[in-house]
């Protein structure tokens, strides 16, 4: 499939190559067209809260455990965490260099002009990829153990999803932790700009819709609103006391 292709979810490439066969009047053949699979492209609208984070981080053993709080500090898509190498850390800095991302072991440009950036972390996101590293100054911050790039689907087959169900977590995949990212920024009242910039989104729409409000912020919301029974109380008419006599005078 073509590199510029990549990005795109399963049933939007083979709508595409239709569109090709239709309008070139003939088909490619069959097995000519390599298609990504579903567990490789993901549009998932799960979004994890702070206290699955939590869970999965703790249960998680090795490089996983890093992979996914790291997922979740940051909001980057798998592919780049996935592409992301010890000189994209600024250690000094307390930032990540977010410049490429991996597809099948392969190493591309990132998804959109926007998903070129740099992320700032907090201090202790840096020490945690330092503990992990262990001295290493060079390759991918995170490989398999034939020193290969991880590939996403297996990632989730043989590690998030069997942790998600083993802690009795609904199921969902690495951009899960992308929800939740955007969600908890949102929440937190960082600005827009601030959030488009680290998310590597251009529109607030795309934002907009990666963002999960938690039950419990919507009613802490709700309690900073004032009452309307409160603002639109009938004023009180005051009714003077009827005396016969000085009716009668009158």
């Amino acid at each position: 499939m073509a590199p510029e292709l990549d990005h795109l979810a399963p049933s939007t490439v083979r709508g595409v190559v239709t569109t090709l066969q239709l309008a070139l009047g003939k088909g490619f053949g069959k097995g000519k067209i390599s298609y990504p699979s579903n567990t490789e492209v993901e549009d998932d609208p799960r979004c994890y809260t702070a206290e699955e984070v939590q869970k999965v981080v703790e249960a998680a053993s090795g490089q996983y455990s890093v992979l996914f709080k790291l997922a979740a500090e940051t909001g980057a898509r798998a592919g780049e965490l996935y592409a992301l190498t010890v000189g994209d850390v600024l250690f000094e800095r307390s930032v990540l260099r977010i410049n490429k991302s991996m597809y099948r072991q392969k190493v591309g440009s990132p998804k959109t002009p926007n998903a070129t950036r740099w992320i700032n972390v907090k201090p202790y996101v840096v020490e945690m990829l330092k503990g992990h590293l262990n001295g290493r100054s060079d390759g991918l911050v995170f490989r398999s153990t034939r020193g290969t790039p991880l590939i996403n689907s297996t990632v989730l087959n043989k590690h998030l999803h069997p942790l998600l169900r083993k802690l009795g977590l609904e199921r969902g995949g690495m951009h899960g932790f992308r929800h939740h990212r955007v969600s908890t920024l949102v929440m937190s009242g960082t600005p827009m700009v601030v959030i488009k910039k680290w998310i590597g989104h251009g529109s607030e729409e795309m934002v907009n819709r990666y963002t999960h409000l938690r039950p419990d912020f919507m009613r802490d919301e709700l309690a900073r609103v004032p009452d309307f029974a409160m603002q639109s109380r009938p004023k009180t008419v005051e009714i003077a006391h009827f005396d016969p006599q000085v009716a009668a005078v009158a």
